[in-house]
């Protein structure tokens, strides 16, 4: 029961293949371990004495301070002078176990932010070829204003302001979506929600920074504009 100290209780029947069914006495208790893999949440386990399970040992587990991977040998040697009979067919350390467990996962990663990156340039771009199209078809404009006393930041800021309109709108439609189609990814996470704060955030002030910057170099040429010039050319 919750809250009770299970040190010396008595529990039965926990294998559901009906197999190892006899009365186990609790012993001891260990943290949750993830021995379906990282993706798989933990699940109910028992760990028993060797000697008392009456079968072959198939893994076994070294713990060491130093490196591992030098004491292979040794724990060939330790394995064979109890049982001569055994076969240790591999010895791998932790780490290993864990990178290829991890292979196919970070190969997406690696996959889904090379694609993220370069959706990430298109859109700067796209971006910066708008607003600078926005500036040059409204020349004539920033020479009138510059003409009736507007500064060079008065112009900045009308730029900047239209490219920042711009952006917010375009990052509101792309969340909205992107909360729609979490469902497509979450099958890819592994400890993250798809719905998670933290990264949508991070989302959002990268392409915000992204679209700003994007806007602030058509604002720059826009507050340079010549207002003989601009009014000449028109």
């Amino acid at each position: 029961m919750a809250g009770e100290d299970p040190i010396g209780k008595h529990l039965k029947g926990f294998d559901p293949r009906g197999q190892h069914d006899d009365w186990l006495t609790v012993v001891g208790l260990v943290k949750d371990t993830r021995s379906g893999g990282l993706e798989k949440a933990p699940f109910s386990q028992i760990y028993e004495v060797q000697a008392q399970r009456g079968e072959q040992l198939f893994n076994l587990v070294v713990r060491t301070l130093s490196d591992p991977s030098g004491l292979a040998a040794s724990a060939r040697t330790v394995v064979r002078t109890l049982n001569r009979n055994a076969i240790i067919s591999s010895v791998s350390t932790m780490e290993q176990l864990l990178d290829a467990q991890q292979a196919g996962r970070r190969f997406q990663t690696w996959l889904i932010s090379i694609f993220s990156a370069l959706a990430l340039a298109l859109s700067a771009l796209g971006v910066f070829a708008i607003m600078h199209y926005s500036v040059a078809a409204r020349t004539a404009e920033f020479g009138i204003r510059m003409a009736l006393g507007a500064d060079s930041g008065n112009i900045t800021r009308l730029v900047l302001g239209k490219g920042t309109r711009l952006a917010v709108a375009g990052i509101a439609i792309g969340a909205l979506a992107a909360l729609w189609c979490t469902s497509a990814i979450s099958n890819m996470l592994y400890q993250v929600k798809p719905d998670d704060p933290i990264t949508f955030a991070a989302a959002v002030l990268a392409l915000f920074s992204v679209a700003l910057f994007s806007s602030y170099l058509p604002a720059l040429r826009a507050s340079r504009v010549d207002p003989v010039v601009a009014l000449r050319a028109e």
